[in-house]
């Protein structure tokens, strides 16, 4: 399940050239450079680590397992009616999307937070919003690899 970014990304990072991972660039490529802000800004991101791509790499490294974890918790959670649960597996995935620049996952992250604690039956279509986006990033993050 878990897509395998783990000593694939870093290189990238601090080698532009390395060209390991291969994911179909094109998919991103389609969209534009403004919808891909809407789900990742690699500049405000890269600020926060003073422009260090070495130390960006490392975090998009961890994030990986993390977020994956994270959102299948999540989902059990839901699942089992565990509400406190679910919404902390929320409010830790909107922390992590804040911290990352992932601004639409900090979004959904913060809808099914509401959507926990006013006991909104939506919250399993929000749910799959947030797994959808978590794919968009991580096709993103792909391309940036290749690039």
């Amino acid at each position: 399940m878990a897509w395998q970014l783990q000593d694939k990304l870093a290189p990238s990072f601090s080698n532009p050239k390395n060209k390991k991972m291969s994911k179909p660039k094109q998919e991103v490529e389609k969209e534009k450079i403004e919808d891909i802000l809407t789900h990742y800004n690699e500049k405000e991101i890269l600020q926060r680590v003073d422009n260090n791509r070495e130390i960006l790499g490392d975090l998009i490294n961890s994030l990986e397992s993390e977020m994956e974890d994270s959102i299948a918790n999540l989902e059990s959670d839901l699942l089992n009616s565990r509400d406190s649960e679910a919404r902390n597996v929320a409010h830790k995935i909107k922390g992590v999307a804040l911290n990352m620049s992932f601004p639409t996952l900090v979004e959904i992250s913060k809808k099914i937070e509401q959507a926990i604690i006013n006991k909104d039956p939506e919250r399993d279509h929000i749910f799959k919003e947030i797994k959808e986006e978590w794919e968009i990033v991580k096709k993103i993050l792909y391309s940036k690899k290749t690039t």
